[in-house]
């Protein structure tokens, strides 16, 4: 993934616009995408049952597979 953004002319940008930027490979996109839900994920692994490091596994498998959904996300289908 390549950067073409700085993050702070990424701030206003709506999250259909960041899912454009990530598929054309802009990983600044992905990052503040990722930032902007990622408390939220913490937040509800967290409450699961079991280890911390098994959680921190999970929200990292989690961001691994959003990554992936990215490049195949078709906003007009849903």
């Amino acid at each position: 993934m390549e950067c073409f953004n700085n993050p702070k002319t990424l701030q206003n940008k709506t999250d259909e616009e960041l899912v454009e930027l990530c598929k054309a490979g802009d990983s600044v996109a992905f990052a503040v995408l990722v930032s902007s839900y990622l408390p939220f994920i913490k937040y509800k692994v967290s409450r699961l049952p079991g280890r911390v490091v098994d959680k921190e596994d999970v929200i990292q498998e989690s961001m691994i597979a959003f990554l992936h959904a990215i490049r195949s996300y078709q906003p007009e289908k849903q």
